[in-house]
């Protein structure tokens, strides 16, 4: 599907609204704009591509609570804000593809998913999270860029199938908060700055892989952890309903 030529497209489904192959909004031939007002989640079943050869790719998705956006192929933005526009409105966007994905020219994130069933997903520049960012499946690949989070903002994880090649980092000053929703063994997801991670949050068992620091409160939601021979230290306060 292509969107050019200044055409404007709405739209209004409150069902999930599915694209066989790749989603263009923007080429050689004219602006393109995609504007979802909707309740229904959009599934792009290979590429997503926002603004070519000057031309203004403009993509605002819906307000709404289940209007998220899922892609199977590669995402792309190109001439970063300039051409390639993205109005996020705090809708996760969810890269679910089955095999190798990347995401280019997008610098900023509210909600991102990461959902890979069988290979890897990369970036190609340093990335801020300012909500969360949700670790379900495969490999979040980030090379030699960064993963920023924002103060007071998640790292969601499910399960050690879902993975991150780095450790995400903070500025001076802020935290980040941890879900684990899965039994799992911690890695990369928790960084290994002391300073970095305020609260975390668990409703599976987990095993701690590496000694690690959190700053404020520890949610033992009926789940156990296993420190594994590693050292927990916990500068704040223990809700528990399980054991460590």
């Amino acid at each position: 599907v292509v969107i050019q030529e200044n055409t404007i497209v709405f739209s209004n489904n409150t069902a999930t609204l599915s694209t066989r192959n790749s989603l263009i909004i923007g080429s050689a031939t004219g602006i393109g704009t995609f504007n979802i007002n909707s309740t229904g989640a959009v599934q792009v079943g290979d590429e997503l591509r926002l603004g070519a050869d000057g031309n203004i790719g403009n993509l605002t998705l819906s307000g709404g609570v289940g209007g998220d956006l899922f892609v199977s192929g590669d995402f792309t933005k190109n001439d970063n804000d300039a051409v390639g526009i993205l109005n996020q409105n705090l809708r996760e966007i969810v890269l679910n593809g089955s095999s190798v994905q990347s995401i280019t020219g997008v610098d900023t994130f509210s909600f991102l998913g990461i959902d890979n069933s069988a290979a890897s997903i990369s970036v190609d520049q340093d990335v801020l999270i300012t909500n969360r960012l949700r670790l379900a499946n495969g490999s979040f690949d980030t090379g030699a860029f960064s993963i920023t989070m924002e103060d007071g903002s998640e790292l969601q994880r499910t399960s050690n199938l879902a993975t991150i090649t780095s450790e995400p980092i903070v500025d001076s000053g802020d935290r980040y908060n941890i879900s684990y929703l899965g039994a799992l063994t911690t890695a990369n997801e928790w960084s290994s700055n002391e300073e970095a991670v305020q609260d975390v949050y668990l409703n599976q068992d987990i095993a701690i892989g590496n000694d690690r620091t959190l700053n404020q409160s520890l949610t033992l939601d009926g789940a156990n952890i296993d420190l594994n021979g590693n050292t927990l230290r916990l500068k704040g306060r223990n809700t528990s309903a399980g054991s460590f």
